[in-house]
């Protein structure tokens, strides 16, 4: 029990702290290989915008599209309507004379619905995927191209930036996590390819696209699509983009709950993500990794904790000292925890906190995946459509 105790913490360590230390050792040791790239790449351009009720913040994100610098003769704007019933279509329907193009689904199916019926309807060299309250710098296209230039490349990730940190608690921890999340996408990218993009800027080769199921999330599923065809995928932090992050603890929690019930539920049907022979070595440990141990990071803990009280029960003798400390560690982090919960120990303690709800999101999501409760909609977090 102790050795499985032990293997636990191990793993715990492992996902959080050794792996990116790992990455970064690896760095050190990686040969610069140069890129195959086309110098006169020049593709047509479809932005897709995902929206089911969006009218609070549908036209700024329209508006920062087209000031793209990007050619306009090879660009247009696909709204894709996840059955609105309030004006998101009437503020669209405005920019029709720009080259914004409306696609309306017959049934809310969700999001991922949408952007395969959107994209039936594309033709273009590159589909590009941004969210309803997101707003994009103006060279965000050009560079997202310049990263799709290199003809090993298939999927690449911008740069999401949260504007709203320093607000409060919630949305100031999102964004310290948010801060490591980019770090190790920018490692992984510099080795072989990331493990999961980001909604709000993203981009995809028209030839490497596929419909996906409903239930699941362009952002785990594309990256390894792409790597399952021989073709990278990478991350551009020059290619920018901003919205808000949750600034209410039931809003962060609620998405995250979502985001980790579709990701069990992709990986579930999908375990060739993790087979050396399907997707190369390098990737499959930076999956198993990056994905599937973060995303068991709630059961790790707790089983850590299970295994600890079970010790304890059996009538340990107490002679281990390091024992000893570890128990009083985990005992302390959790009242730590309900503190932080009621700001008693301000920003810091919020964090303990939420790094606690995280693995609870964890937890909750692979339970929703293993009873089919995912479900391929949801409402959007109101703090972010302020």
């Amino acid at each position: 029990m102790f050795i499985l105790l032990c293997f636990m913490v191990f793993l715990l360590l492992w996902c959080y702290f050794l792996y990116p230390v790992y990455l970064v050792v690896l760095s050190k040791f990686k040969v610069n290989r140069k890129e195959p790239i086309d110098d006169n790449y020049a593709p047509s351009v479809s932005i897709v915008i995902v929206a089911h009720n969006e009218e609070k913040v549908i036209e700024k994100t329209i508006i920062s599209c087209l000031k793209q610098n990007y050619s306009r003769a090879n660009f247009e704007i696909v709204v894709a309507s996840d059955h609105s019933t309030d004006t998101t279509i009437e503020i669209a329907e405005k920019y029709k004379e720009s080259g914004v193009r409306i696609v309306q689904t017959k049934d809310r199916k969700g999001r991922a619905n949408a952007h395969n019926e959107a994209c039936e309807t594309i033709t273009s060299d590159v589909i590009a995927f941004c969210d309803a309250n997101t707003i994009w710098e103006e060279d965000t296209v050009e560079n997202l191209v310049k990263s799709l230039a290199f003809t090993d490349v298939g999927h690449v990730s911008g740069k999401l930036c949260y504007i709203n940190t320093d607000d409060n608690h919630v949305s100031h921890s999102e964004g310290l996590y948010w801060k490591y999340e980019l770090m190790l996408r920018k490692l992984e990218s510099s080795l072989s390819s990331i493990t999961a993009g980001n909604g709000a800027v993203y981009a995809i080769k028209r030839s490497c696209y596929e419909a996906i199921d409903p239930l699941y999330s362009h952002d785990i599923v594309f990256p390894s699509m792409v790597v399952k065809k021989g073709l990278r995928s990478v991350y551009n932090p020059e290619a920018l983009a901003y919205e808000k992050a949750g600034e209410t603890t039931s809003d962060e929690y609620s998405r995250k709950v979502r985001m980790f019930g579709r990701a069990w539920h992709f990986m579930y049907k999908n375990p060739d993500v993790f087979n050396p022979f399907k997707v190369g070595l390098s990737y499959s440990i930076f999956m198993i990794s990056h994905r599937f141990l973060r995303y068991s990071a709630g059961l790790i803990q707790a089983i850590i904790l299970f295994i600890s009280i079970l010790i304890l029960l059996r009538g340990y003798d107490g002679s281990s000292v390091v024992f000893n400390i570890f128990i009083v560690t985990q005992l302390l982090f959790y009242v730590a925890v309900i503190l932080g919960k009621k700001m008693i120990l301000g920003s810091k303690g919020y964090q303990l906190y939420y790094f606690n709800l995280f693995h609870l999101a964890t937890l909750v999501g692979l339970y929703n995946a293993v009873t089919n409760k995912i479900k391929p909609f949801w409402l959007s977090p109101q703090s972010t459509r302020k």
